[in-house]
């Protein structure tokens, strides 16, 4: 089993946070470390697939973790434009609100790399992000705000560190790499965020 190394810090987030995290964090190694052939079936087909698959000076490893960050960013940026509105704890819509900003522009960035290499992912959310996202949106006050803080708050940005720490140092574009350190401080921070928002929010329960 292919697994991603972690911090102790991130090691201690894994332990409040489902299981499955540790899954998803293993799949995201084995993707970029690996050299997988081939990807989770959510991020397959793009816009524009025969331009992205002769896409020129982007290996299939880097336009395969390209595509699947630009899903989770662009989930990332629209589960907390919902936050901002429907949490009850005002400290977690502020939360959200960084959170969004941060990976609306993020996502930017990495459109912007993508179209110069002749690629355009799905403008819609991948349908395992579209799951997360509906049921998200049927919780209702105390459950809503666990559920965000759980997934997008802990599970998805411990997730998202490893991918990004892995392609830092492993992608073979230039510019891919740039935006992996670029982005790494800012998931840290929201990691240490959620971490301290977490031990104060009202009714919080780390298990799903």
């Amino acid at each position: 089993m292919c697994r991603g190394r972690r911090t102790g810090q991130e090691s201690a987030v894994m332990n409040q946070v489902p299981f499955r995290a540790a899954c998803i964090v293993g799949a995201f190694g084995c993707l970029i470390v690996s050299g997988c052939t081939s990807m989770p079936q959510d991020y397959v087909a793009v816009d524009g697939s025969t331009a992205a698959m002769g896409a020129p000076g982007m290996s299939a490893a880097d336009r395969r973790f390209a595509l699947v960050a630009a899903g989770t960013t662009r989930y990332d940026v629209r589960a907390s434009e919902l936050a901002m509105s429907e949490a009850a704890d005002p400290r977690l819509r502020d939360f959200a609100r960084m959170v969004a900003q941060d990976q609306q522009a993020s996502s930017e960035e990495l459109l912007s790399l993508l179209r110069a290499r002749g690629i355009e992912p799905r403008s819609g959310l991948p349908p395992a992000k579209q799951e997360a996202m509906s049921s998200l949106a049927a919780r209702d006050n105390g459950q809503f705000d666990n559920q965000y803080m759980r997934t997008v708050g802990m599970r998805d940005n411990v997730s998202d560190i490893v991918l990004l720490e892995q392609t830092a140092s492993s992608a073979s574009d230039p510019a891919l790499r740039a935006w992996a350190e670029k982005n790494l401080p800012k998931l840290r921070a929201r990691q240490t965020a959620a971490q301290e928002l977490s031990k104060t929010m009202i009714g919080w329960d780390p298990i799903e």
